[in-house]
């Protein structure tokens, strides 16, 4: 994993820069914001130049000091996966590196710019006995891939016997590198040309069977000659009946002149090898086919609906794809050319492609509607002065940040217009929840393709985007009355009451909270009903399902602790909701030699850092059919 960009020198970028991709998590989502020319596109071209060796881009005020100009990456190695592909010499020269990279000092003089990659190390130090930590970097002038800055100080802290020479080093560090395919895809790129099968950018997506298996049936022994019983290979037999065409063709013009020959070129092998053989055999086949959209070529579709293709061919290949390498996907602007009411769901595809696939994808965007929603990733917003600050997206603006102001409001303004736009020419009603998992567990229990559930990650974003939505649904013009949008959240105490109404019965907008009311019934209340007592969607669940995807989760997730806690209660067949808080909760004490109370707020801890999990568990299940009161309510609000 990628976990920072330096670039010297590069395009926009004077000095040496830093550009961090988190804090403390390991996050495969990261979201690249800022004005125009700030730098956004460059910090990906960058890496394409580091990964690729793509063309590079000078700064243009250092023009005559080449030697200047490199690019880089920190990155995060998982041992165990490296360990696969390394033989024992070159483990132990990366350990070696990787040691003194956790370890380095900040005191060095010559290393007093890199003070954003030593902030950016010590948060990640709990990670040091599972990961390797290195800088790579290439530069301008020099094929050789090194550790930029550090290269001299490393190589002389190096106790390794022999010593490795920086040809070694450099060779240690193209095969790192070769664990990961970078494609970058720019803002001007050809979509047509890029879903052109023999596209080499397009045939890395691919899972490489294909070619291995072309390669391994022109290697296979099938035909025998003469009464033999030696099974000759189809390269083979190309190779001789090209050889001999040498020879006959040398002999004839030998009979001219001895001298000409035809030679293989110096370090040359002169026959034909399968790679070279299956690279023309899927050029050839591939540009005999020309991709198709409801039986129109490529070329004649409009520029967004390209863009949506782009995204959707990657993410066909990503789901299905098992390769040894790990895919790092880099997008300039993919809510280029879209109207607005597909930029959403453009931005809920690649969210879902780095979350649920983990792999690394870096986006580059001037749409904002995706901040409020994206429940997992970091943001990095690049200042007019090339300067990154970056923020975790979980919650982010539950937590508001330090971020400018005109992020924060451009961040709603975009994603209500995008959902509004989308609504009018939906055909489904629709439920906007908190986060993934009320999506998760409403999805299970409604069953019904006629909802379309959104998250936008806080019960504060759901009542902005309510409130951005409010005016134009509710005035009396607006003609979609056949379909509803109805807001859900949870009763806690970050929600305040609105100012506005929560919408009545034949509205197309309407906002409600769940509430378990004190004799255990669960309601749907309009926000500003004074009644309140906190209720969230794991509180109002089927009680008895709840409790077993709990206990599988903890067996599998929880560490020994909380299994013994959780081995202290057993299911209150009384139950009548999910409920874990309170007196009314679905764990009855079964052993009393135990502090209760301590083992209770064990497992409320783990339902709180394990939604995920248990919703996993949860609607991984069978659907019983068995119906929650509360979501028959739900149903009705949206008819």
């Amino acid at each position: 994993m990628i976990l920072a960009a330096i670039l010297r020198n590069y395009k926009c970028y004077k000095g040496i820069n830093i550009i961090p991709f988190g804090n403390d998590s390991l996050d495969y989502l990261n979201i690249i914001i800022g004005n125009n020319g700030v730098g956004k596109s460059a910090i990906l071209e960058g890496l394409d130049t580091l990964f690729n060796d793509a063309q590079w881009i000078v700064n243009n005020e250092i023009r005559g000091k080449k030697e200047d100009v490199s690019v880089g990456a920190v990155m995060l190695i998982e041992k165990n996966r490296a360990a696969e592909k390394l033989d024992a010499r070159e483990k132990q020269i990366l350990a070696k590196v990787s040691d003194f990279f956790w370890n380095v000092e900040d005191a060095n003089p010559t290393l007093r710019q890199y003070a954003k990659f030593f902030d950016l190390r010590n948060s990640f130090l709990d990670r040091k006995d599972d990961y390797y930590l290195i800088v790579v970097g290439r530069e301008f002038e020099h094929k050789d891939l090194l550790f930029l800055t550090f290269t001299s100080l490393l190589r002389s802290s190096l106790d390794i016997e022999p010593k490795p020479e920086n040809y070694t080093l450099s060779k240690l560090l193209y095969k790192v590198l070769s664990f990961y395919t970078y494609i970058y895809i720019p803002v001007e790129t050809s979509i047509s040309d890029f879903v052109k099968l023999q596209n080499q950018s397009f045939q890395t997506l691919m899972d490489t069977s294909v070619k291995n298996n072309i390669a391994k049936e022109l290697n296979k022994g099938r035909i025998t000659r003469g009464g033999g019983k030696r099974k000759h290979s189809l390269l083979e037999l190309i190779n001789e009946l090209l050889e001999q065409y040498v020879k006959d063709v040398e002999s004839d013009i030998q009979s001219v002149n001895s001298g000409y020959s035809y030679k293989p070129a110096p370090r040359q092998y002169s026959k034909l090898t399968a790679n070279h053989v299956v690279d023309t055999i899927v050029a050839a086949y591939y540009s005999k086919r020309s991709f198709k959209k409801d039986g129109k070529e490529i070329q004649f579709l409009s520029s967004g609906e390209k863009r949506l293709i782009l995204v959707d061919i990657i993410s066909a290949f990503v789901k299905k794809r098992n390769a040894s390498h790990e895919l790092i996907i880099a997008v300039d602007e993919p809510e280029n050319s879209l109207h607005i009411s597909k930029c959403y769901d453009q931005f809920q595809h690649i969210e879902d492609l780095a979350l649920n696939y983990n792999h690394q994808l870096f986006i580059t965007t001037h749409w904002y509607g995706s901040l409020p929603c994206v429940s997992k990733g970091s943001l990095i917003h690049i200042d007019q002065h090339g300067n990154p600050d970056v923020t975790n997206l979980y919650n982010y603006y539950e937590k508001r940040g330090d971020l400018p102001e005109d992020v924060y409001l451009k961040g709603f303004f975009d994603l209500s217009s995008s959902l509004l736009y989308a609504f009018r020419s939906a055909k489904t009603h629709w439920l906007l929840v908190e986060g993934y998992e009320d999506k998760k567990y409403l999805e299970y229990h409604l069953q019904n393709k006629n909802v379309r559930i959104i998250p936008l990650g806080g019960c504060s974003n759901v009542r902005k985007v309510y409130e951005y939505l409010h005016v134009p649904l509710t005035d009396k013009d607006f003609k979609y009355a056949t379909k509803k949008i109805v807001c859900l959240i949870d009763t806690d105490a970050l929600c305040t009451v609105l100012g506005i109404s929560s919408g009545g019965k034949d509205d197309i907008l309407k906002i409600r909270r769940l509430h378990e009311q004190d004799d255990g019934e669960i309601t749907l209340l309009e926000v500003d009903n004074p009644t309140r007592k906190e209720t969230e969607i794991e509180d109002v669940l089927d009680p008895k399902q709840f409790f077993d995807s709990l206990e599988e989760a903890i067996n599998e997730y929880g560490e020994d602790e909380d299994k013994e806690a959780f081995a202290t209660f057993t299911f209150d067949e009384s139950a009548k909701n999910s409920r874990i808080k309170g007196d009314n909760s679905i764990l009855k004490v079964n052993k009393l030699t135990r502090n209760a109370r301590e083992d209770k707020q064990r497992v409320i801890s783990f339902v709180d850092t394990h939604k995920e999990e248990i919703a996993n568990k949860y609607t991984a299940k069978s659907y019983a059919g068995t119906g929650l009161s509360w979501v028959a309510k739900l149903n009705d609000l949206l008819k």
